[in-house]
Order: C-alpha cells, then structure tokens, then sequence
C-alpha cells in the first residue's frame, strides 16, 4: 500500500548516527543520537527521518523537523565525512482519506486516494543554526536532570482541539517516551 516503496532500494541504509561528548552549560555529559535512512541512487546521497506523525503536524512544525534533521546532517557530513544532498521526512501515519478508502474495500478509491498523498517533506540543508540546536538541547538536559519541568501554556495544549486533537492527542501518542 505505501506508493514511496520504489523510495527504498537495494541502496538504502538505515543509519544510527551519534553525537558524543556534548556537554551542558552546568557541565553535564550528554550525546545525540538519532536513526536515519541513507538512500543513495546514482550520484545522490538523500537522509530520511521517518516519522509516525502526521503529515500536517510535521508541516506546521516545520522548524522543530528543521533543526533535527540538520543536526543529523551535520554528524553525517562532519563526523562521519559522508556527502549528502538532500534531506526529508517522511510522515508514515495514513491521512483520512486513505483509511477511508481502505475500509471501504474500494479499490479504484484506495489507489486514486494513494496517489494523492505525499508523505514527503522536503527539509532544507542549512548547518548554520546546528550549534544552537546543541545548545538549545544541552539546555533541556539540564533542565530534565535538575527536574525543571512547567506545563505548555493553555493555548498550546488547546491548539488543534477543532480537530478533534488536543495537545496529548498530537504530540503524547508519538512520542518517544509513552511507553516509560
């Protein structure tokens, strides 16, 4: 069912990568890691994240998958010295209309509804803000280790609720730590 299979070829490499001896503003010893898939076809190197999330989430948050996915760009070109050319994400969670179409049983519905979706989402190769980012990042370990921890505000945890997804809908059901 999923139309980007042909994405994925005999060249294609899922890639631990890792950003070891970072340390926080307050001294603490931290490192980043992340997966990635390496696809390189003819003389082009592309990294994809795979996401669980929805492709409107990812589009809305753009910077947050931005800032992701250039780090692991910078560990990919500066750690491990391998080119790259481009970079996505790619959203796995199926849109509406593709379940839809799929528990209908309608065929002709489900492959016109396939073609429609594009679970792509380019992200620009732009190294300049990585070290923020590390630092942005250095900065919440410290804060989670000193046990700092605040609710969003009212109006972050209200946003989306029209949709029928309020804040633990969005983003608790994808992330990392649900299962702790």
């Amino acid at each position: 069912l999923f139309p980007y299979t042909t994405l994925f070829r005999s060249t294609d490499t899922e890639v631990r990568l890792n950003l070891p001896c970072q340390k926080t503003p307050k001294g603490r010893a931290f490192s980043i890691e992340g997966v990635v898939d390496i696809v390189r076809e003819a003389d082009r190197t592309t990294m994809y994240d795979i996401k669980t999330h929805d492709l409107t989430f990812v589009k809305e948050n753009l910077p947050f998958y931005e800032k992701q996915v250039n780090v692991y760009a910078y560990i990919w070109q500066h750690l491990r010295g391998e080119r790259l050319d481009e970079m996505a994400v790619i959203c796995t969670q199926l849109p509406q209309t593709v379940r839809n179409a799929f528990s209908n049983g309608n065929q002709d519905e489900l492959e016109a509804a396939l073609r429609e979706w594009n679970p792509v989402v380019p992200i620009a190769l732009d190294l300049s803000n990585v070290q923020a980012t590390i630092r942005e990042f250095s900065e919440v370990v410290d804060a989670i280790e000193e046990g700092c921890f605040a609710p969003p505000p009212v109006a972050t945890l209200r946003k989306g609720q029209a949709k029928n997804q309020n804040f633990a809908r969005r983003i608790c059901q994808n992330c990392d730590a649900r299962f702790s």
